[in-house]
């Protein structure tokens, strides 16, 4: 479910509408795609965190480790990030900083099914699970393989 380009109390009635309309038994992602600032971010986790999603996707900005390792050391709304990411380097400093819940390595984005692979490898070596980044049918397929974390 699409985030942020409304207000963040549009979202989270969006969301809790949602919630309502299924039930707790199903899972509900919601993904911001980089559209919103750490305030906005901040204060849509503050106000989902009864409705106990799945996970927030890109919820900030360029994905900021910083930013993200913030977020998610005081929320406990699960964060996902990755998807947008092109190369190795940044995933590692989201998986080594702790900011994320699962990692998105796309495999059209970080630079193929080689550095996807590694991606891969290094969100195991952290116990870090994978979920699809975008491309599911290129991307999970692979990461299936690497850890058996993955979520489809």
């Amino acid at each position: 479910m699409v985030v942020g380009e409304s207000s963040v109390k549009e979202d989270a009635a969006r969301v809790n509408a949602v919630r309502e309309a299924v039930g707790d038994d199903v899972d509900i992602m919601i993904d911001a795609n980089c559209l919103l600032n750490y305030p906005q971010a901040q204060e849509l986790c503050r106000l989902l965190e009864p409705v106990e999603i799945a996970w927030f996707e890109e919820p900030i900005h360029g994905n900021d480790h910083r930013l993200l390792t913030d977020r998610r050391q005081s929320t406990s709304v699960p964060l996902a990030a990755g998807q947008h990411i092109g190369n190795i380097w940044q995933h590692r400093e989201l998986i080594i900083r702790g900011a994320l819940d699962y990692s998105q390595p796309n495999v059209c984005y970080v630079g193929g099914y080689t550095e996807g692979l590694r991606v891969a490898g290094l969100a195991r070596a952290f116990n870090l699970p994978i979920a699809n980044g975008g491309d599911g049918h290129i991307t999970i397929c692979i990461f299936r393989v690497v850890s058996p974390m993955a979520q489809m």
